[in-house]
């Protein structure tokens, strides 16, 4: 298969071919408290938004995930 191929769309009742353009937004925080060693690992959590606009309808999305991950620090 080929995925760099042109890209297809309906416009105005025809096919029209385009070319894909996105436009990606991420946001995130993450928390960890030092104090909270657990074997020489910290958990931290993380909070992230991500949106993707696309001149691509169906490529746009909104998503928003929670990450849990244990650090080891030195």
């Amino acid at each position: 298969m080929n995925y760099d191929g042109p890209r297809w769309v309906v416009k105005n009742n025809q096919f029209a071919e385009i070319t894909e353009r996105d436009f990606i937004q991420r946001y995130a925080v993450s928390l960890s408290n030092s104090k909270l060693d657990i074997w020489g690992f910290v958990p931290t959590i993380t909070i992230s938004y991500t949106k993707r606009d696309s001149n691509i309808t169906a490529r746009e999305y909104d998503k928003t995930s929670i990450e849990f991950n244990m650090q080891q620090r030195f």
